[in-house]
């Protein structure tokens, strides 16, 4: 999942209840991981040492990740089981979302989370998906299943209304 100020309820559950984290090429902003790492332990690998010096508690490696994992003691996997199982619960616990329903959705209106699940659908593998600030942004951070080929363009935390539009021109120049 997404963990972070605009992402899932449940990855964040889970980012927070892990015992390690190791974060492969990933600049872990405040925005994804809070301003806190005491839960666990973390693990950050980023070829650039500038990444890895913001965070003096981490244990830093500054290599690829294909060097990093090449490094690596196999692990059982019968090891990871009771920490997956605790993931599934989770993700039980905090359901991405919930099918739109009186209670969750005014009358007459669409529900966000309702219409991103289904236009996600019609999505193709090689789609780039532009979102404009606000709800369209965390709804699509939330819930969109971000394929191999496609790729989510938001505005961030830039959050300038209207953004959306001329993102997406630049998408389809750019494609």
């Amino acid at each position: 999942g997404r963990p972070g100020v605009y992402g899932q309820l449940c990855a964040n559950h889970i980012l927070h209840s892990a015992d390690q984290v190791i974060s492969i090429g990933c600049r872990c902003s405040v925005w994804t991981v809070g301003y806190n790492f005491a839960p666990f332990a973390h693990v950050m690998v980023d070829t650039d040492p500038a990444e890895t010096d913001r965070y003096p508690n981490a244990e830093a490696y500054n290599a690829s990740a294909e060097e990093f994992i090449a490094a690596q003691e196999p692990y059982p996997e019968d090891a990871t089981l009771p920490w997956l199982l605790e993931c599934e619960h989770l993700r039980e616990i905090y359901p991405l979302w919930t099918p739109p329903t009186e209670q969750n959705c005014y009358k007459g209106y669409i529900c966000p989370y309702h219409f991103v699940s289904v236009l996600s659908t019609y999505f193709a593998d090689n789609h780039i998906i532009v979102t404009d600030t606000g709800t369209p942004y965390i709804v699509a951070h939330q819930l969109l299943r971000i394929e191999r080929q496609q790729r989510l363009i938001a505005s961030g935390g830039l959050s300038e209304m209207g953004a959306g539009l001329p993102g997406a021109i630049g998408a389809q120049i750019a494609a």
